[in-house]
């Protein structure tokens, strides 16, 4: 009875009070604890991400860091050797202008004012076209291509049986004018009529008198696309205009043979011009190589010229035979010279007005690898004199669009995407740490570099 009537007028029994009490007691603080406890884990967890997460970083870091060390250690051991041949390399080019060209420019034919550098840059195109498909790179191509007599009419064996063909499908030029003294067959004669007044010989006369070419404009469309690379750039056919050299010999020959003496020392001189066109308006070493070449084969034929004929005017003493002790080797001179002193030796040749056109556009591309040669240039990349050398040169010497594309172009890097096309696996070995170090520090004239100087090994 007692305990209904607690019940019932909500008396309570100090027994059961107790009870009650813990058990509310417990709920509120269960409900009030929930909260934090769930933002105390939260915020363990973040703690422990981002324990992770900088771990994960400071192994990356120690993982570059030591990559870094391949690298750093191909420079201090290449870098002294790959400055010196960037700077030797294309030494005995020059040389070789020096002794066979520069003495007999002035034999070359007049120039033509009137004959504009875009008109003889695309006549030179025509004359050694080459489709290429590198990328980056769009190559203008003719609307058709020259015939060459030379290559379509073939040679019998009972043909210039003492002008046999030695270094191209035509008469040899070394011995062609001498045969015009014993007479030419029929046949040879209509060969050479075919070959001398072919229409081929109004584009090579063009480049010949033009005061300038511009080159690469002629040859390629502008501007280069980003993915272009310098080593990838594509180069025209310049056997065809070497074979142009020769078969002009043989165009003066026909000359010679039909009683027209001046009009064969007109052709021989203009050879000389053509390839002075290579050597002023070039912007590679091979364009000055090429050049040389062409200039050293009108150079002695026309000192043979002038010998058949006997002409007492002829300067030979300037169109002498040349001696092969003419040309030296420079690595002995430079084997000591430290990549500081390079650099020192490359950015005067770059303001050189007195080099060549091609010399001064291999010293930007020269200058822009040489920062792989040491370890301050690898880490922060060229120094300000060189940058400035640079600028200079891109507003100087570079005439047209096409010469200020190509001197941005000298600028850029080995691309380390082909290494993985490379065939020598310790040059791989080496450079696929160096791309990871260079990616992690972002730094890619580590992998660039590395490309670079295990390129020889």
């Amino acid at each position: 009875m007692r305990s209904r009537s607690w019940f019932k007028f909500g008396v309570r029994d100090p027994v059961a009070d107790v009870g009650w009490n813990a058990h509310a007691e417990l709920q509120a603080s269960t409900v009030a604890s929930a909260p934090s406890k769930s933002l105390a884990s939260q915020a363990t967890s973040t703690r422990r991400w981002s324990v992770r997460a900088l771990k994960i970083i400071r192994d990356a870091l120690i993982a570059a860091v030591a990559m870094a060390i391949v690298p750093l250690a191909t420079v201090t051991i290449r870098g002294d050797q790959v400055a010196r041949q960037l700077y030797v390399g294309n030494a005995g080019v020059r040389d070789r202008m020096l002794v066979v060209a520069k003495p007999v420019r002035g034999f070359g034919v007049t120039r033509d004012p009137s004959i504009t550098p875009t008109d003889a840059g695309l006549a030179l195109m025509f004359l050694q076209y080459h489709r290429s498909a590198s990328s980056g790179f769009v190559s203008i191509e003719p609307a058709m291509l020259p015939a060459r007599p030379w290559t379509v009419n073939k040679l019998t064996p009972d043909m210039f049986v003492s002008a046999r063909p030695d270094v191209y499908d035509g008469p040899s030029s070394r011995s062609i004018l001498e045969a015009v003294a014993r007479g030419f067959s029929p046949r040879e004669q209509a060969y050479l009529k075919a070959l001398a007044e072919a229409p081929i010989w109004q584009k090579f006369d063009l480049v010949a008198r033009a005061p300038a070419v511009d080159m690469v404009g002629g040859q390629l469309a502008v501007p280069f696309g980003a993915d272009a690379l310098p080593e990838q750039r594509p180069l025209p056919a310049y056997h065809d205009s070497r074979d142009l050299a020769y078969a002009a010999v043989s165009r003066a020959a026909y000359y010679m043979s039909i009683g027209r003496p001046r009009e064969a020392e007109e052709v021989l001189r203009s050879i000389i011009s053509f390839g002075f066109a290579f050597i002023d308006n070039g912007t590679t070493t091979m364009d000055e190589l090429i050049g040389t070449v062409i200039v050293g084969i009108g150079r002695d034929a026309l000192r043979r010229f002038y010998e058949i004929e006997h002409d007492p005017a002829a300067r030979f003493h300037e169109l002498g035979p040349l001696k092969p002790s003419a040309f030296q080797s420079h690595e002995s001179l430079f084997s000591t010279l430290t990549p500081d002193e390079v650099r020192r030796q490359l950015v005067a040749m770059l303001t050189n007005r007195g080099m060549t056109r091609s010399e001064r556009f291999d010293a930007v591309r020269a200058l822009s690898l040489l920062q792989c040669t040491t370890v301050r240039g690898m880490l922060f990349g060229q120094r300000n004199d060189v940058r400035d050398a640079i600028e200079r040169a891109g507003n100087s010497f570079a005439r047209y669009p096409a010469e200020k594309a190509v001197v941005e172009l000298e600028t850029r890097l080995p691309s380390v995407t082909h290494v993985s096309a490379t065939r020598r696996p310790v040059q791989s070995l080496l450079v696929s740490p160096a791309m990871v170090a260079g990616m992690v520090l972002q730094n890619p004239r580590m992998g660039a570099c590395t490309l670079l100087l295990t390129s020889g090994q």
